[in-house]
């Protein structure tokens, strides 16, 4: 997709699951449906991780639109409903928050046909979440500021091009589980990473309520 306004040129990239649809943002879940992607807290119980990894679940069609109504309850009798419940019914409101590795954990202990891989900082994070996205693979973004740590699901990237024809991402386009998303965008928040991730607060993250100044701890991948 190439967005263009006088001069200025765009380029964005949106994982090729997703469509603008009469609901809003919409994603085929594992039952072939188009469903809506974005949920926030009173579409169902959790922490911003839970959100996150929720959506990123429907992302790759791995789970079903009605298995995460607030009056459905997961089915149990297998691995995959288990896990539903330990998130949505177990891991609802986390005060402390949740750390990506045992997130992770969670969902391998449950769901062996998932791969899930954590990428922290110090690796070369933007690289994996751009052959990620391209994969149509799930990317669950941990960032931290001065204030508060915060989870989000990155959806596309906007991007410039290096002289070897190679792609530079300027900007992680994500679905933020802690704000609305209105049904004619496919992202709700933004962390610009034309800074160096080496520095300490560097990348600007961006909502409709919200400004502040965060770095990218680590990302969850998975893949199905």
């Amino acid at each position: 997709m190439i967005l263009q306004n006088y001069n200025i040129v765009a380029n964005i990239y949106i994982n090729s699951n997703l469509k603008l649809g009469r609901l809003g943002l919409q994603v085929k879940d594992v039952d072939g449906a188009w469903v809506k992607l974005h949920h926030r807290q009173g579409d169902f119980d959790g922490a911003c991780g839970v959100y996150s990894t929720i959506m990123g679940l429907l992302a790759i069609g791995y789970i079903s639109y009605e298995d995460v109504k607030v009056m459905n309850s997961p089915d149990k009798r297998g691995k995959k409903g288990q896990m539903l419940s330990h998130f949505l019914e177990q891991q609802g409101m986390i005060r402390e928050g949740y750390f990506t590795r045992t997130l992770a954990q969670d969902i391998r202990d449950y769901c062996d046909d998932l791969a899930v891989k954590v990428h922290y900082k110090e690796e070369n994070i933007l690289d994996f979440i751009h052959d990620a996205i391209i994969e149509n693979q799930s990317v669950v973004v941990m960032v931290q500021s001065k204030s508060f740590c915060h989870y989000v699901l990155a959806v596309g990237f906007e991007y410039d091009k290096n002289d070897d024809g190679s792609d530079i991402i300027t900007k992680i386009l994500c679905l933020d589980p802690d704000d609305d998303l209105d049904q004619s965008n496919y992202w709700n928040c933004f962390i610009d990473t034309k800074k160096e991730l080496k520095e300490d607060f560097t990348c600007p993250f961006v909502t409709r309520k919200l400004s502040d100044i965060v770095r990218i701890n680590n990302i969850m991948i998975i893949k199905y």
